[in-house]
């Protein structure tokens, strides 16, 4: 284990193995949703080393001769990034700023030297008391009262998507891209208020990483 707790992202994942069959989908859900603290030791823009990151990526100036990240970090690599939990890289690629970049140019952001504070993923999910694997049994949400008739038309879809997200561990935007094939003949249009729609139904049933929520 890494200094004070601190385990870095390949030691963190093999941790998380005893207990979950998916360590890397609960280690970046536990991030997310309850706010356990990450930190790295490198942050590069476009492939060059910053001294220091924009307050936007960070929850503190520093620690430890470390930056802490923010949850909207994670929320931009699970929305269009990549990991690597070997290296302990991070990272994802927006839009660049339009006061500095001409339009349609794009801004990489890679943190390297990711570490997870472990007491925080232990303590939120208690692991001396019950494994993840029990946390959550159900698999197939439902929509709340008083859905939308469209709501209900992208339902399978939807249900697909999720499964794809759960269990192929892709992107919600590439498992609604293959969930279009559930739909009906006449309304399998590849376009993108097609996807909008399912992502619309996906939304009232699940969260990001295909688990049900509560309605």
């Amino acid at each position: 284990m890494s200094t004070e707790g601190w385990l870095s992202a390949q030691e963190a994942r093999q941790q998380l193995s005893k207990f979950s069959d998916t360590p890397e989908q609960t280690i970046i859900q536990c991030v997310i949703e309850n706010k356990v603290r990450t930190r790295f030791r490198q942050m590069h823009h476009n492939g060059q080393p910053i001294v220091k990151p924009p307050q936007t990526l960070l929850n503190s100036s520093q620690f430890e001769e470390s930056f802490l990240l923010k949850n909207a970090f994670w929320e931009n690599v699970i929305d269009h990034g990549f990991e690597d939990w070997l290296l302990g890289s991070f990272g994802y690629t927006n839009s660049a700023d339009s006061r500095y970049f001409e339009a349609g140019e794009k801004s990489v952001w890679r943190a390297f030297g990711v570490e997870f504070f472990w007491p925080d993923i232990e303590q939120y999910l208690r692991l001396t008391n019950q494994k993840i694997n029990e946390i959550s049994v159900q698999t197939t949400g439902k929509l709340p009262i008083g859905a939308k008739p469209n709501d209900l038309k992208h339902e399978e879809a939807a249900h697909t998507a999720a499964e794809l997200v759960r269990t192929k561990k892709i992107k919600l935007s590439e498992a609604i891209r293959e969930s279009v094939s559930k739909l009906p003949t006449d309304q399998m249009r590849k376009d993108t208020s097609q996807h909008s729609a399912i992502r619309r139904s996906y939304d009232k049933m699940y969260d990001r990483f295909g688990i049900p929520i509560k309605n």
